[in-house]
């Protein structure tokens, strides 16, 4: 069973509310709403009946991966309208450059997958650097933390930095 899809008991087969989670990541919607995705889509899963005459050739599980799909094309949708009224209430309220101050939910979600991707490209050791750096560590602390040297760690950091940069992520980073 995968660990981030929900349990609906008996109500629904696992492999269906898994099927939600694999669109979702398909998608790039990021992990922390794949809860929410699922919860949003499972009445439809509920209400959905696989009818094989009707099919016209498709299994059941293609059919209902386009009922999902097409669910996740509408909330998605749905969210962009709302990043747009959003936008027009900060421009109405007097401020000039609404993008500055927040992103779009697919904008965030693009940036979140691309963050994703360059942390999935270090090594387990660049992973904890990272993890050290977020918590405040400085070089000497994260030396001692990981049992190297302190050009080490710097030689990881600019490791980290050139994956980032190649990823086009590298503005995100202070």
């Amino acid at each position: 069973m995968n660990e981030k899809a929900l349990s609906y008991g008996d109500l629904v087969e696992q492999w269906k509310v898994e099927l939600i989670v694999q669109r979702a990541r398909h998608f790039g919607i990021p992990e922390h709403d794949w809860a929410d995705i699922q919860q949003s889509i499972i009445l439809e899963i509920l209400n959905f009946k696989y009818d094989p005459e009707n099919a016209q050739g498709a299994e059941e599980r293609t059919a209902l991966t386009t009922v999902i799909d097409n669910r996740i094309i509408n909330l998605l949708k749905k969210q962009s309208c709302q990043s747009e009224y959003y936008e027009e209430y900060l421009r109405q309220n007097g401020h000039t450059n609404p993008q500055e101050e927040a992103l779009s939910y697919s904008e965030n979600n693009a940036l979140y997958c691309d963050i994703q991707d360059a942390i999935d490209r270090l090594s387990a050791k660049e992973k904890a650097v990272c993890a050290g750096l977020m918590d405040g560590l400085s070089i000497r602390q994260l030396a001692r933390k990981l049992r190297c040297r302190q050009q080490s760690v710097q030689c990881m950091i600019q490791n980290i930095r050139g994956v980032f940069k190649e990823l086009g992520v590298h503005k995100w980073l202070q």
